[in-house]
């Protein structure tokens, strides 16, 4: 069944004359080129099988062995790669929660050292008070 070939339309372009200021129109025509249809036909290798029956039987060999020779290797391959990630994502998250921690004992050892100075604040300020009383008594 033959392909259906496209028309393309004539374009028209619309020319204004300076001098008249009149519109020509213009019809410019194209052409389409035709392609030529290429056949592609199947490549028929033609050997000696008796002649040529060693050199068969090694490239078979040599395939079946670089096929299964890729699939281990592609299947440990993945199998490695994976691993490796897991593992990567594993010390991101251990990261993660140590950092976390670090952290909270931050905090926590900011506000006891805020306590313990609000506390000798305090001591100092009865000790102060105490002294006071004494010498108040002894005048």
């Amino acid at each position: 069944m033959p392909k259906k070939k496209k028309k393309k339309k004539a374009k028209k372009k619309a020319r204004i004359n300076k001098n008249n200021k009149r519109t020509k129109k213009i019809v410019i025509k194209r052409r389409q080129k035709a392609k030529p249809r290429v056949k592609h036909k199947p490549i028929k290798i033609k050997f000696n099988k008796k002649k040529n029956l060693f050199l068969i039987k090694l490239v078979q060999f040599q395939e079946n062995l670089i096929q299964k020779f890729k699939f281990k290797i592609n299947f440990n391959l993945d199998k490695k790669i994976q691993n490796f990630f897991d593992s990567i994502d594993e010390k991101i998250q251990v990261y993660k929660v140590i950092r976390t921690e670090e952290k909270a004992k931050i905090k926590l050892r900011e506000l006891e050292r805020i306590e313990k100075e609000k506390e000798d604040i305090e001591r100092k300020r009865k000790e102060n008070l105490e002294l006071e009383l004494k010498l108040k008594e002894k005048h």
